[in-house]
């Protein structure tokens, strides 16, 4: 079975307390096939300046 899923960085998109947030940069395995994507770890600091 050939391996279909490489390593690459993303954008992710959340809400959070009813405001939409893009964050750019997040490392994924992303399926060749489907597109899915699948994070290892996230791990949120949200500023309450936000």
């Amino acid at each position: 079975m050939k391996e279909t899923v490489s390593v690459t960085k993303v954008a992710y998109t959340l809400e959070y307390e009813g405001k939409f947030m893009l964050i750019e940069g997040v490392p994924a395995r992303v399926c060749r096939e489907t597109g899915e994507q699948f994070f290892l770890r996230i791990r949120w600091n949200i500023s309450t300046r936000l």
